[in-house]
């Protein structure tokens, strides 16, 4: 395994394991309503520290942002638009289902669509390569891993811990979970959307590594302004406003810049994980980092309960699913050495 590769696959895991752990946080945030801790976590992770990162780590962001063409950047925004739909759903999910199905379901959708239409569609050529076979069958497993993780439900004391923004069943959770799996991919074709913006940040000045914190920004900024809306909106309707006056205020706050910092620096080092594997990266780096997060997600859920109510055969069959998806990693990985 050459270095690039194995510095593709240390940070593909890191940013798995930070994405798929910033959930946590929500178990600690006391009286808010949901809104309430989504607006301002998507302010922390969506808009404030990658707009601090852009400044730090882009020359003349400003100048940049304002010299590239519109038809450069508008299609990375509305791939964020798009994927903070997903997110909005995965947050309304998170407290409806808990954190491991919730992510098993959109992320396991995500990552077996992400990581085959790009390679369909930006390299046909490799479907039937060595290297195209083996990120398919890495897919595959992980999306074996996935169903074994998906038979495997959730005690009814996991699901409903907690109260929603809006009233909704079981069943219509796990929809709005297929719906964001779907539009999860979006953030990964942001990602490659954004490669024209990459290379004029290395031309004003910035480091290879750090190009793609300008596409971030970008499309980030897409994310919240539909998060934004959706939970104003929600604020309004339920006269939650007034939860900000509450004497937990402060400590929420800082629950959720740390909710935000852990998955902001999470996708900060996916970006980093898709250059270290080359032409290929977003196909590679994509299922990687997704399982990670399906992998931490349910460890978190051992650490904090969620699984003490669980029977012995659905916690076995989570343990072979997770099993399944290192195998899936491990296999993905080796693509990058056929690159």
């Amino acid at each position: 395994m050459t270095s690039s590769i194995a510095l593709g696959l240390t940070f593909g895991v890191l940013s798995g394991f930070l994405s798929g752990s910033y959930g946590i946080g929500m178990k600690k945030i006391k009286v808010w309503h949901w809104e309430n801790t989504w607006i301002v976590y998507s302010f922390w992770a969506l808009l404030f520290f990658p707009g601090i990162l852009a400044i730090i780590t882009i020359p003349k962001l400003g100048s940049l942002l304002a010299t590239i063409p519109l038809l450069t950047i508008i299609p990375v925004f509305l791939f964020g638009v798009g994927w903070g739909i997903s997110n909005i759903g995965f947050g309304i999910s998170l407290r409806e289902l808990g954190m491991a199905l919730t992510s098993v379901i959109v992320i396991g959708i995500a990552s077996a669509l992400g990581t085959i239409l790009p390679l369909i569609i930006y390299h046909p050529e490799s479907i039937w390569k060595p290297v195209g076979l083996c990120i398919s069958s890495g897919a595959l497993l992980s999306v074996i891993g996935i169903i074994m993780c998906s038979l495997a439900k959730a005690p009814e004391a996991e699901i409903k811990s907690s109260p929603l923004p809006t009233k909704v069943s079981r069943n219509k959770g796990i929809l709005i979970c297929i719906a964001s799996g779907f539009l999860g991919i979006l953030l990964n074709f942001a990602l490659i959307a954004g490669k024209a913006l990459d290379k004029q940040a290395v031309l004003s000045g910035a480091s290879p590594q750090n190009a793609t914190n300008a596409t971030w920004f970008v499309a980030l900024s897409g994310s919240f302004f539909v998060s934004a809306i959706y939970c104003i909106l929600l604020l309004i309707k339920n006269r939650s406003f007034t939860f900000y006056r509450n004497g937990n205020s402060l400590i929420n706050c800082a629950y959720t810049s740390l909710m935000g910092l852990v998955w902001f620096g999470g996708i900060t080092l996916y970006g980093i994980s898709v250059l270290s594997f080359g032409q290929y990266g977003p196909s590679i780096g994509w299922p990687i980092f997704q399982s990670v997060q399906i992998i931490a997600a349910n460890l978190l859920g051992i650490a904090t309960g969620e699984w003490n109510n669980l029977s012995r055969n659905t916690f076995y069959l989570r343990i072979a699913g997770i099993a399944v998806l290192i195998l899936g990693i491990i296999v993905i990985s080796l693509a990058g050495n056929l690159t």
